[in-house]
This record gives C-alpha cells, structure tokens and sequence, in this order.
C-alpha cells in the first residue's frame, strides 16, 4: 500500500472516531435535556437499584455477606451497560432521519453510538463501584489492570446486538418491545444479585447462553479482587462475539437499503 494510500486511510479513521465522538455527545447532551440532575442519573439510577435489591436480598431474605452492596453494585453497572444500549440501540436508525437521507454518510456507525454512550455513563459511575469496593474491604491488586480488556470485550457483545436491533426496529417497530422485555428476562438470568453457586446444577445451561454472566463475573473479581472466570468461561463471550458480528453486520448491510423507506 503506498504512503498516499496509508495517509487517506489514517484521514478517514480519524474522520470515523471524530464523528464517533460528535454523535456520542449529542446523544448524551439529549438524555439529560431539561434534566435537574443531569448526568448525576448515571450515579442516581444504580445506588436506586442497588438500594432497592439490597433491601429486599439482602436484609429481607438475608442473602450475601459484608461485601454485598459492591457485589451487587458491580453487576448493576455492567448490566446497565448493556441493557440500556440494547434499548437505546433500537431507536440507532430512526431517531437520525437527517443523516440517512444524507448518501455520504456512513450508516453503520448509527448503532455504535448507543454502545459508547453507555459506555461513558459506565466509566462515569465506575469510581463509585471502587469506593464501595474499598469500603467493604476490597484492596489494590493486579487483576485490576484487566479491567480495560474485560470492557472492551463487553463492548464487543454488545455491538452485534446494538446492530441487529437497529436494524430490525427500523422496519418492525415491535422490535423495541421485545428487546426491553428480554434484557428485563436476562436480568433476572444474570447473577447481578445472587451468585453463581446458588444456581442449581441442572439449570446452568440457563447462565452458560448468557455472555453478560461471564462478563459480570469478570468485573467483579477485576475490582473485588476475587479469582476471575475461568478462561472457558470468557471464551463463551468470545465465541458470541466471533459469531455474531458478521452475521449482525451483514443483517444491517443487507437492511439498510429500506432506512430511508422506514423513516
């Protein structure tokens, strides 16, 4: 490849992350419009949660020990990463008639979108699941340096899905319900306020098509400093992700021809 050719293709990859960026701020400016708390949401709506659940589990019906509210919390933001941008995804393609309609505009970084906006409210409330961490015991360790890895590759789960469900709800406006309803199902199917071992061994099955369990599991020993999942475990997330891209990507290539009819 000649230097020209290397130097335009830096030129659009800057061009792409820029624009990335651009859209990922509007989108956040819009969620908190005419909001009081504004970004304080991002901290609000899990200690809400984890207050609600803490309750209920752990003081109600006793379950969990002294490190219960970080435990619980920990999965609250993982799983809120991914359950809000599944949703929000949903809307990826309609919501932005003005830039379908432009032909120069590169619409498969619609769906992306959703996947970095959670992204920044996840970083946002991070240092809050540090310091509950260090309150209910938890140290420095060096199995916290695989934190970035561990999100990068739930940032990668979750764009076959992001892409998928912009793609189906921008014909089949059902598709938004169906995706909240799941991702309220894979709530309840994700060991957020229980663990692993209470699962009995005849329904693990359930956990093991569940790639957002790994990933919880994963963040929980990055800050708590527990053993992380084994190797296996991640692979499953993996494998999804090796799957599920090409088919998400070529599902959205093939639908996109009708955006502009679906607006």
């Amino acid at each position: 490849m000649s230097r020209k050719a290397n130097s335009r293709t830096v030129s659009t990859l800057r061009n792409r992350l820029q624009l990335v960026s651009t859209l990922t701020l509007r989108d956040l400016k819009v969620n908190y419009d005419r909001s009081v708390l504004g970004f304080a949401w991002t901290l609000a709506s899990p200690m809400l949660q984890l207050g609600v659940l803490y309750v209920v589990f752990h003081i109600i019906l006793k379950l969990g020990g002294p490190k219960y509210p970080a435990y619980v919390f920990i999965g609250l933001l993982g799983y809120g990463w991914f359950q809000s941008s599944a949703v929000s995804s949903c809307v990826a393609v309609i919501r932005s008639p003005e830039l379908i309609l432009r032909p120069e505009f590169p619409r498969w970084v619609l769906p992306i979108i959703p996947v970095t906006v959670g992204a920044v409210q996840f970083l946002l409330a991070l240092p809050l699941a540090f310091l509950l961490a260090f309150i209910v015991g938890a140290e420095l360790h060096p199995i916290m340096l695989s934190l970035p890895l561990i999100a990068l590759l739930q940032a990668l789960v979750m764009l076959p899905i992001a892409f998928v469900a912009a793609a189906l709800n921008s014909h089949y406006r059902d598709v938004q319900q169906i995706i909240q309803v799941v991702t309220l199902l894979f709530f309840f199917l994700t060991p957020i306020f229980y663990s692993r071992s209470d699962i009995p061994a005849d329904l693990t099955w359930i956990i093991a098509i569940n790639p957002m369990a790994y990933i919880v599991d994963a963040y929980r020993a990055a800050i708590l400093g527990s053993t992380l999942p084994p190797v296996a475990h991640l692979l499953h997330a993996l494998l999804f992700v090796g799957v599920g891209t090409p088919l998400a990507v070529w599902l959205y290539s093939r639908l996109s021809y009708r955006f502009v009819e679906d607006m």
